[in-house]
């Protein structure tokens, strides 16, 4: 029972100071607490205007050219390149799962990943956008 309560705080509390603030690189890294498992995060960091972008239509394809060559349930040990086991971009609630990380580690204009593939500025804004809007 204490550590139920301690997690509605915790997770109360990420929510309150998240909250209408743009997640920065600055920012902690937050502890791995298993496989892709979901951390409720404020839907709306960054989006006044809302998005036309989607699973479909952008997120899909996105993970997919910059991402799960690394992070797919489907590569193991050495194939992962370092990425960690259970870190997945196979499917949109494993984007959704892993969306605060992304926007603190692959969003910014300088973020750090992809290690070795070029991303535009254009398709990172895009990026940012979609996983500011709550990754839809």
């Amino acid at each position: 029972m204490k550590r139920t309560a301690l997690s509605i705080f915790f997770l109360a509390a990420l929510v309150a100071t998240n909250c209408g603030r743009k997640v920065s690189p600055e920012d902690p890294e937050p502890q791995a607490s298993g496989s892709n498992t979901p951390v409720k995060v404020p839907v709306n960091l960054e989006c006044p205007n809302g998005t036309s972008l989607s699973w479909g239509n952008f997120g899909r394809a996105y993970t997919r050219k910059y991402c799960a060559s690394c992070h797919s349930a489907s590569l193991t040990g050495a194939a992962r390149l370092g990425a960690p086991e259970g870190v997945n971009f196979d499917s949109a609630s494993d984007a959704l799962t892993q969306r605060v990380v992304m926007l603190r580690v692959a969003a910014p204009e300088n973020g750090s990943m992809p290690p070795s593939v070029p991303v535009s500025p254009s398709e990172r804004a895009l990026f940012r956008e979609w996983l500011n809007c709550g990754a839809p």
